[in-house]
């Protein structure tokens, strides 16, 4: 029995022996028949590209259908080939994409000859970029409800009087509508709010109640400002002869557009410059625009207008020496523009030659006061430049705003109160550039409240006093220490 058992093993290793022969018989000839490839042992590593993959799946699959590989091994092989002809697909995308984006970039080829010149017909054919939209300089509709008075020669009394008072005063006087509110503007002027334009025009007819701010007061128009650029200063001699040559020269203004005043600017007259823009101011924002449309006529030239904007200067008060006012408004104490101190003006200074003691009142820097390296004076520079390329190029017409259903300031009317108050004009709207440096709010500073003492009175501090004879009650009365002097001696 163990002699037929290494019998049976040792035919059995002979035939697995010739199966093996066989097979490696058959996988030498699928060898030689798939394409040849470099010996990856004697040569350099092939780049891994589409194409060394596909090549690859062939040859595996020719040695897998020829040993009889598993149906799985199989179907991973197809999906690897699979995957890798979609990779194919989407390089060839991206390149044909590359493509496209390169042509694009391309410049395109003129169809104008290159000597062909540049003219202004050229130029109207193919057409101009659009102008910018044009922008308005809005006008407050409160302006139509409004009344400027320069006050006159005013009592002591009516000084110390208050905003409450002086409407009772105004309305007191009999006149047809009333007065909603008081303000007073920096350059000391006041303004009066009627409750609707009805009464507004009621009382600049009849004027009597002027003698409530003194003797001497009077009504003032509002300006609105233009600017005439390119104007002689030696053409201007006056007010009066520079309005009346400019009625002389365009008669269509005459009747049509109140000029109230023309000046030149402060600076342009002490820089020495011949010309300059001519500021003209009006009553109305459509006589502005008036002017705006139509241009000035000065000696012959038309020359262009355009609305004044106070924002596109730099402004600074020679009494503070802050920004955004002028020292004719300025309630702020008086300082120095080279130490910064109160007190005295920068002509005065004992330290104005010192460099070293120089300090700027805006950004405390070592520099006077108005110097151009200020980081503060450059931030207004450059704020102004913007505005300049931000100006308006027009007034808002107060006609073209349509009314609101209800007016801005309103009293508790009485049941029998007139509805047309409910039909004045409700918009708000930036001021004009004259009103700019004066109609703003009087600037109040609230002086620093302490709070009650706290704790036991007698832990409490007690300061010094205030000496005898200090006030003007203590001058006309009598220590009593005195009257009681001769009682102990």
């Amino acid at each position: 029995m163990p002699l037929a058992s290494e019998a049976s093993g040792s035919l059995g290793n002979s035939q697995r022996s010739a199966g093996s022969r066989d097979r490696d018989r058959d996988r030498d000839d699928a060898m030689s028949d798939a394409p040849t490839q470099p010996d990856t042992a004697t040569t350099t590593p092939a780049e891994c590209t589409l194409p060394s993959i596909l090549i690859d799946y062939e040859l595996i699959d020719a040695y897998l259908s020829e040993i009889g590989a598993p149906d799985a091994i199989a179907a991973a092989l197809d999906r690897i080939a699979c995957l890798a002809q979609h990779a194919q697909g989407i390089q060839n995308a991206i390149q044909q994409l590359q493509k496209a984006v390169q042509k694009q970039a391309q410049p395109a080829p003129s169809a104008a000859p290159a000597n062909t010149q540049h003219t202004y017909a050229a130029a109207a054919r193919r057409g101009v970029a659009q102008p910018p939209i044009s922008t308005y300089k809005p006008v407050p509709t409160r302006y139509k409800r409004e009344i400027v008075v320069a006050r006159g020669n005013e009592s002591n009394i009516q000084k110390i009087r208050t905003y409450k008072e002086i409407v009772e005063q105004l309305n007191g006087k009999g006149m047809a509508g009333e007065v909603i509110a008081v303000r007073k503007l920096p350059s000391g002027d006041v303004v009066l709010a009627m409750e609707n334009e009805q009464a507004r025009t009621s009382w600049l007819t009849n004027q009597s109640w002027l003698s409530t701010f003194g003797a001497g007061a009077r009504v003032k128009k509002r300006e609105f400002a233009v600017i005439a650029h390119g104007i002689r200063v030696n053409q201007v001699q006056g007010q009066g002869q520079a309005i009346e040559e400019i009625y002389k020269q365009n008669p269509k203004l005459r009747g049509s557009v109140e000029i109230l005043r023309v000046a030149f600017a402060k600076k342009l007259l002490r820089s020495g410059r011949t010309t300059g823009p001519l500021i003209i101011s009006v009553a109305e924002p459509e006589q502005a625009n008036c002017l705006i449309d139509a241009g000035l006529v000065w000696h012959h030239e038309l020359h262009d207008c355009e609305p004044f904007d106070g924002n596109c200067v730099v402004t600074q008060c020679f009494k503070c020496y802050q920004y955004g006012h002028v020292a004719r408004v300025c309630q702020n104490l008086l300082r120095c523009g080279c130490c910064a101190a109160l007190g005295h003006v920068a002509n005065d200074c004992l330290r104005k030659d010192d460099k070293s003691k120089h300090r700027c009142i805006n950004c405390r820097g070592k520099h006077q006061s108005w110097a151009r390296e200020c980081p503060e004076r450059a931030k207004r520079t450059t704020a102004a430049r913007q505005a300049y390329n931000e100006r308006p190029s027009r007034f808002q017409s107060l006609a073209a705003l349509t009314p609101a259903a209800a007016p801005i300031l309103a009293l508790a009317a009485p049941a029998s109160a007139t509805p047309a108050i409910a039909q004045a004009k409700c918009s708000y709207q930036q001021p004009t550039v004259e009103d700019e440096e004066q109609e703003q709010w009087t600037q109040v500073r609230n002086r620093r409240t302490t709070s009650p003492p706290t704790g036991p009175p007698e832990k409490r501090r007690k300061g010094p006093g205030r000496p005898l004879g200090s006030t003007k009650a203590a001058k006309n009365t009598k220590d009593i220490r005195d009257v009681f002097k001769g009682l102990y001696e």
